[in-house]
């Protein structure tokens, strides 16, 4: 099977809004090698030693182990349990993670925007060097890879009123499927796809359903993108936008499952 190189980007679920707590310090060792690279201006040590940790955020630069983090004190984004699933599963993995909280895709990740400050740039821009790295380290086959999108967002566009006219789903639907399609396009040497995590149905966004329908039709619409459906699982944190690191586990769990049928099959 493929190895996987990893891409994760979104909003603040996909950096991780909780920090690893100490019983999940095993996720902290270098037992995989696994290697990341990451991106965020919000404010907070998202990912300790990486790039410039400071009160303005964490900028893009180097691969970083897992060893990097800190228990207590870095956030446990989705990408890193995806990563370490595929792992287990016998995948060489390595990855890219570019993320900002309260960002909208309707705007701030519209892939449409040309704008220098448009984060699908920034994110196109970190992906490419991240690529460029991984490869020279030879984290996983240059000749047998697959490079696997996972966009977490959705909760800025669910309150938004954007949406209120718009029940349907179809603007963010649309949406969507620029951003992958741009995605694919750019990236069509490394044969991109995307999983896409839903939106949580316990979210408590105005607009929630017009997201979650949207995302459900991008993916209907596209074979390249795979919805992956939470179900039951809980947020966790309790502010009703959130994930706890053993809820974003568990839909990483159904994610890695997702995908490892796919690249297998």
């Amino acid at each position: 099977h493929p190895d996987v190189i990893v891409a994760c980007f979104g909003q603040s679920n996909a950096l991780g809004s909780n920090n690893f707590p100490a019983a999940t310090s095993a996720w902290t060792d270098d037992r995989f090698g696994l290697r990341w690279r990451f991106w965020s201006e919000d404010s907070g040590s998202y990912f300790a030693g990486q790039g410039t940790a400071s009160s303005s955020g964490t900028v893009g630069g180097g691969l970083v182990p897992m060893t990097t983090f800190t228990a207590g004190a870095t956030r446990f984004s989705p990408a890193l349990a995806l990563s370490r699933y595929l792992a287990v599963g016998g995948f060489g993995v390595a990855g890219s993670l570019v993320g900002q909280g309260s960002t909208n895709l309707a705007s701030a990740w519209n892939a449409s925007n040309p704008g220098a400050a448009n984060l699908y740039q920034v994110f196109r821009g970190e992906l490419e060097a991240a690529i460029t790295q991984i490869l020279a380290a030879g984290l996983v086959d240059a000749t047998n890879y697959r490079l696997v999108g996972l966009w977490v967002q959705g909760e800025a566009d669910a309150a938004s009123a954007l949406n209120s006219g718009d029940p349907s789903g179809d603007t963010y639907r649309d949406n969507l499927l620029d951003l992958f399609d741009t995605f694919a396009a750019d990236f069509a040497e490394h044969t991109p796809s995307m999983l896409v995590a839903q939106l949580n149905d316990a979210s408590t966004q105005t607009f929630k359903d017009a997201v979650r329908v949207g995302q459900t039709n991008a993916a209907a619409a596209r074979p390249g993108i795979t919805l992956i459906d939470p179900g039951a699982i809980p947020l966790g944190v309790g502010d009703g936008l959130h994930y706890n690191p053993a809820n974003h586990q568990a839909v990483m769990r159904i994610a890695a499952g997702a995908l490892a049928t796919q690249l297998t099959s």
